[in-house]
């Protein structure tokens, strides 16, 4: 249970880590029609809820908080892997693989193939850890 839990925490932080250089790296349009919606989506302003914003500082905000939410499960799923709590990882384990499960769910119709894979991945390691957990 424990491999499997760490496991699905390194892959994770893999996620984490190859969505933060990708957005880092910014998107790079190839047809003057991506360039055009890129242009946009940057420059356009709106009110989203009495705070003036563009849809690039959205769809920014939304991929750094991605990033941040894979470091967490991957770091703190780590630290849990060496608890001798059965129940607590568990129970960490099985809320990592739903959380994941989502993820995927959410990845099939709206990501990239890249972290769909890795958080599918992801979701069978933390749900073995979970079936394996107290064993």
């Amino acid at each position: 249970m424990r491999t499997a839990m760490r496991i699905g925490s390194w892959l994770s932080i893999l996620t984490g880590t190859l969505h933060l250089l990708a957005h880092f790296k910014g998107l790079e349009p190839t047809r003057d029609a991506e360039r055009t919606m890129l242009d946009m989506m940057a420059r356009l302003r709106f009110d989203a809820g009495g705070v003036e914003r563009t849809m690039m500082d959205i769809f920014g905000g939304l991929s750094l908080a991605f990033s941040t939410l894979l470091f967490l499960m991957g770091f703190h799923g780590l630290r849990l892997a060496r608890s001798e709590d059965g129940t607590v990882r568990r129970e960490a384990a099985f809320a990592y693989a739903t959380t994941a499960a989502v993820l995927t769910g959410l990845g099939l119709l709206y990501f990239p193939t890249p972290p769909t894979v890795l958080t599918g991945l992801m979701a069978v390691a933390f749900a073995v850890a979970a079936a394996r957990a107290g064993r």
